[in-house]
């Protein structure tokens, strides 16, 4: 015999308004042992859809910085609509302008090496230098310690 859901229910004082989902009910066929009567038990649940971060907020919206430099890391603000049950995003994608810094004499043009971020390792490379990562909450750590 399956089990059901039958009803999705807030019991008397329980408040779960703005919250996306429901108190579910659901009976399930028990029995102890091969030779026991079977009964039916009755089990309740949260059962919660979160919603996703709207949006990204950083502590600064811009940083600069030459290959080598260490500096504190970038960290990621909950945004203030944070409501209960919201997460934040789990993937990232990041990409950054490059420029030499570069304008006198014998400059030659833009800078030439690229800038290319691996989304499923969360780190940045600009040519063969490693330059940034991401952490799994989001904070962007810009030439990290790599000797650790």
């Amino acid at each position: 015999t399956a089990g059901a859901i039958t009803d999705t229910a807030v019991g008397e004082g329980e408040d779960v308004v703005g919250v996306q989902g429901s108190v579910c009910v659901g009976f399930v066929p028990y029995r102890f042992n091969s030779t026991a009567e079977e009964e039916q038990k009755t089990v309740k649940f949260l059962a919660l859809k979160p919603s996703v971060w709207e949006s990204l907020v950083y502590e600064s919206s811009y940083v600069e910085a030459v290959v080598g430099e260490d500096l504190p890391p970038v960290k990621v603000q909950p945004p203030a609509s944070n409501e209960f049950g919201s997460i934040r995003p789990t993937a990232w994608d990041l990409a950054c302008e490059v420029s030499s810094g570069q304008q006198g004499e014998g400059y030659e043009g833009p800078y030439q090496e690229k800038f290319e971020f691996n989304r499923i390792l969360g780190y940045g490379t600009l040519g063969a230098h490693h330059v940034l990562d991401i952490d799994e909450e989001g904070n962007i750590m810009i030439a990290p310690d790599r000797k650790s």
